[in-house]
C-alpha cells in the first residue's frame, strides 16, 4: 500500500510488517499524544503482523472459508497443548 511521502508498508505471513520510505528501510513505532515513542522496531512490527493475521483468520471463519478438520491423530497430537491451555484458563 502506498501512502504519503513515499512510505510503503508490506506484509507476509512469515515476516513482521515492514516499512520503507523512498525505498529505504524504516521502523514502525507507537507514538503517544505528546510525541513520545512508546515502542518501536521489530516489537511493533511483529505485533502488527499478529493483529493482521488474527483479523484475516476471523474474516475467513465468518465467511466459512477457513475450515479445520480434526482426526483422531490430529487430536492426539494436540492433546498436550489443549490440556495446557485449559489448565491456564482454569477449565
Amino acid at each position: 500500500m502506498m501512502i504519503d511521502r513515499g512510505i510503503r508498508l508490506s506484509a507476509t505471513i512469515t515476516k513482521p510488517l515492514q516499512a520503507t520510505v523512498a525505498g529505504k528501510p524504516a521502523r514502525l513505532a507507537i507514538v503517544d499524544e505528546q510525541g513520545q515513542i512508546i515502542a518501536a522496531g521489530d516489537e511493533v512490527a511483529w505485533e502488527c503482523a499478529a493483529v493482521l493475521r488474527g483479523a484475516l483468520e476471523r474474516y475467513w471463519e465468518a465467511q466459512g472459508w477457513l475450515e479445520t478438520i480434526n482426526t483422531a491423530e490430529t487430536l492426539a497430537e494436540a492433546a498436550p497443548d489443549l490440556a495446557g491451555a485449559m489448565a491456564v484458563s482454569g477449565r
